[in-house]
This record gives structure tokens, sequence and C-alpha cells, in this order.
């Protein structure tokens, strides 16, 4: 009885995984004609699967008054480094 369960999610899994790719091929499809998408794709290393899940998170940029705010989503903050000749690194 446990083999016919274990098969069972076996092909449940296989099955998922399969719809899954499916919808990332639609996702990707339907982000590739975003001005957005143009813009990302010019920064290296940005493949579409990471672009289609960095703007499912984030949304179109027209979202966003000021860069800034997608900087402070990111929950980083840019600051200039500035040497101080008393203060060794």
């Amino acid at each position: 009885m446990a083999r016919i369960e274990i098969a069972t999610l076996v092909r449940r899994y296989r099955q998922l995984e399969e719809e899954i790719e499916a919808l990332t091929e639609q996702l990707i499809e339907l982000i590739q004609t975003s001005v957005e998408y143009e813009w990302l794709k010019t920064v290296p290393s940005l493949g579409d699967a990471t672009i289609v899940e960095l703007l499912s998170e984030i949304g179109s940029f027209s979202h966003y008054q000021d860069p800034r705010q997608l900087i402070k989503l990111a929950g980083l903050t840019l600051r200039a480094h500035i040497s101080h000749p008393n203060h060794p690194e």
C-alpha cells in the first residue's frame, strides 16, 4: 500500500513540476512585453527567471516616484564612502 501511495505522490510531484514550468514560460512571455524587462535585460547576469521573480515582487517601475523607494524596499542604504585620515579601514 505504501508503494502505491509513494508512486502516486511521485507522479503528482512530477505533474506539479511540469505545471510550474509551463506557468514560468507563460510569465516570461508576458514579462517580455514590458519596458521593465527591456531595462532589466541590460543588467549582466540577470536571466529571465530572475527578472520574472523581481518584477513579481516589485511590480511596475511606474509605481515608484523615486529610485530610493526601490532601494528602501530592498532593505539597502546607499552611502558615500569617505576615508578619514585618523580612522584606518
